[in-house]
């Protein structure tokens, strides 16, 4: 598995549940990966993936991120435009495994493999 993500930290006080949240598909970006969660001093952090076809160079411009993040505030966390961008950046997410999980007297597992 290979995916890009944009990563965002924004400034929001909201009363949303503080745990890690995973949502897989939602209204504002449907058939998205979308991870939310909060950060001490009212940050939320908040990374999205990038479809396979999308241009990274134009997903972290500031019109874009901010249009996205505005649509992930409004429809995933229920909040409106009272929100401030701080950070953001590109991140790419691997999962990677062996072929063979043995070499010679060597055997890999978890992690390693």
């Amino acid at each position: 598995y290979e995916g890009r993500y944009v990563i965002a930290d924004i400034r929001l006080r909201s009363d949303f549940p503080t745990e890690r949240r995973a949502f897989f598909h939602s209204h504002a970006l449907p058939d998205t990966t979308i991870l939310v969660h909060r950060q001490p001093d009212d940050i939320w952090r908040i990374d999205y993936q990038l479809g396979p076809d999308e241009d990274p160079h134009a997903a972290v411009e500031e019109a874009s991120i901010r249009e996205r993040v505005g649509l992930i505030v409004r429809e995933v966390l229920g909040e409106g435009d009272a929100w401030e961008l701080e950070w953001w950046s590109l991140y790419k997410a691997h999962t990677l495994a062996l072929d063979d999980y043995r070499h010679g007297r060597v055997l890999f597992i978890g992690d390693s493999a």
